[in-house]
């Protein structure tokens, strides 16, 4: 069994092998009353920061997502739909790194700024949007602000010709392990 011990001091550094989503770092096996200090590759978690970009050049922090870094636009816009708060993929102008305190660009940081009709800003002050906590892979409705709010509909998914087929679904857990070379390593 392997865990984290006090006897490993040296501290995670990037993987070679995808230094993006791996990180190396030491850990301590035990086997029964013995130690032995060994190398193992583990998957990168970081915070990502998902702002609103305003019309003065503000940002608005709308929330923290814990993620495997890589792909941040899919996941910031697949989340901002799944919250309600995007409704079509032309709302966005675009999505870019967000600056940090020294007014570098963070790769944990991603504002989207929204075309001026868009009214995204509008609806994040309208339906009380607020995640004052870190964001995980989870159903979504924690952070709400009131049962109609996690309550709220999206557009029935339609049945006939758009459908998708069962075989399709059944293949689906296959094909994203396919994809999952961090997994995997």
């Amino acid at each position: 069994m392997a865990k984290i011990s006090p006897h490993v001091n040296t501290p995670p550094a990037r993987s070679a092998q995808d230094p993006l989503r791996q990180i190396t770092t030491e850990i301590a096996r035990w086997r029964g009353a013995k130690v032995e200090t060994a190398s193992d590759e583990l998957v990168a978690e970081e915070p990502l920061e998902v702002r609103l970009r305003e019309d003065q050049g503000n940002a608005r922090s709308l929330a923290v997502i814990m993620r495997t870094p890589g792909h941040d636009e899919e996941l910031v816009a697949g989340f901002l739909y799944t919250e309600g708060l995007l409704r079509d993929r032309g709302e966005v102008m675009s999505l870019v790194a967000g600056l940090d305190e020294d007014g570098l660009p963070s790769p944990n940081v991603l504002d989207i700024a929204p075309n001026a009709s868009s009214g995204l800003a509008r609806r994040v002050e309208d339906d009380g949007y607020s995640r004052a906590f870190a964001v995980n892979a989870s159903c979504g409705v924690c952070g709400k602000n009131s049962v109609a709010a996690a309550c709220a509909a999206f557009p029935a998914v339609p049945v006939g010709d758009e459908a998708i087929s069962a075989k399709t679904l059944y293949r689906l857990p296959e094909q994203l392990r396919v994809g999952q070379d961090v997994f995997s390593a």
